[in-house]
């Protein structure tokens, strides 16, 4: 089970890694980038020094427009930054 899930989670990754689209008709960036995380430290700890976490994924996502009215130098969009961490039960 955790071999297929480490697999699934490999291929994600690779598919949403890094996508940047610019182009004179279309003003738009876009990207995205996933990361994994190994929590350390007394934060990821129980009271009896069990680890709580078994590791964490991150997921970053970029959109912005560029305004012609400013020779393309600024842009508006949004982002969306998340993080997971997994239990130690997995």
């Amino acid at each position: 089970m955790k071999k297929v899930f480490f697999k699934v989670v490999i291929t994600v990754c690779g598919l949403i890694a890094f996508v940047s689209v610019n182009a004179q008709d279309i003003p738009i960036s876009i990207s995205g980038q996933v990361g994994y995380a190994s929590p350390q430290g007394s934060a990821f700890e129980n009271a009896k020094g069990e680890k709580m976490t078994k590791f964490g994924l991150g997921v970053d996502f970029n959109v912005l427009w560029y305004f012609e009215q400013l020779d393309y130098k600024l842009g508006a969009g949004f982002t969306l930054n998340s993080s997971f961490l997994f239990s130690a039960d997995l």
